[in-house]
């Protein structure tokens, strides 16, 4: 399995994601796919669109989570608004970093 998102950062509000090369607006269905190629332990829902914004909605363990990439800064982060998101998102960036490479 191809790594092309690396956690890079967990705040009390987000995990930051890295994608491993530069990206445009017209790249996100790839990185989305490449999103949920990497984790397919998440099931993704709906896709949003916006002018330099797109957010993908997904949930994982029963909880709901957003995949965000904002183009201007090329940022690509996840968040949840569910109770307690901050021990969630430290729950999922842990799922996400301890996956194991399928060679």
């Amino acid at each position: 399995m191809n790594s092309f998102y690396k956690c890079n950062e967990l705040t009390a509000i987000a995990i930051v994601l890295r994608y491993h090369k530069q990206w445009q607006q017209n790249d996100i269905d790839a990185l989305t796919g490449h999103f949920f190629q990497q984790y397919p332990f998440l099931e993704k829902k709906e896709h949003s669109e916006g002018a330099d914004i797109e957010s993908v909605r997904f949930t994982w363990n029963n909880k709901d989570f957003t995949l965000f990439f904002e183009c201007y800064s090329d940022s690509i982060w996840i968040d949840s608004t569910e109770g307690n998101s901050a021990k969630l998102l430290a729950k999922l960036q842990h799922k996400i970093n301890n996956l194991k490479e399928v060679i």
